[in-house]
């Protein structure tokens, strides 16, 4: 019989941790894409209370808005009413979020990423590759915060693990 019970993006990858860095699955929160149409951005910006500038993410009303294109953001919480003018869609388990952080968390994402994650503040987003994966990596006090699409879950596991041993390695090394 087929085991239907309901699982995490995450489920059976995370937590991950190493000397200096640590990986865990970040708690299920709704995710809407969120699309002003033409002539409505002002509206949209109004119903969340804020909206991102480019390679930004926003706390805007207890929700976080994070910058994933020109027009386009991602909206982790509820939606607010008056959206009429926005194409939305609900994206909630089509990704995997993980939370990294440690001393040696912008050491391992400079083994995967060729953004210079050490020279991102807290509130910056970017839009990039991780490993062979596409990713949103979002800057925030504590680390990052990691989204890939959720069939990438084990393939991130894999790659972060990796990095974190080579980081790890290096580290006793010296």
């Amino acid at each position: 019989m087929a085991d239907l019970s309901q699982a995490t993006p995450g489920a059976g990858h995370f937590p991950l941790q190493s000397a200096g860095s640590r990986a865990v699955e970040a708690p299920w929160a709704p995710l809407h894409a969120v699309f002003p149409l033409a002539g409505h951005a002002d509206a949209v910006r109004g119903a969340f209370g804020g909206w991102p500038e480019p390679n930004r993410w926003i706390e805007a009303d207890g929700r976080r808005l994070a910058f994933s294109g020109r027009g386009q953001a991602f909206v982790l919480g509820e939606l607010p009413g008056g959206l009429e003018g926005a194409a939305v869609t609900e994206q909630s388990d089509a990704w995997c979020r993980v939370h990294l952080s440690g001393p040696a968390a912008a050491e391992v994402l400079a083994r995967l990423t060729p953004v210079d994650v050490a020279a991102m503040a807290p509130g910056e987003a970017a839009r990039t590759l991780l490993g062979h994966m596409s990713a949103h990596l979002l800057r925030e006090e504590a680390g990052w915060e990691l989204m890939v699409f959720r069939s990438m879950a084990g393939t991130l596991a894999h790659d972060l693990g990796r990095a974190m041993r080579m980081v790890a390695a290096r580290r006793a090394a010296s």
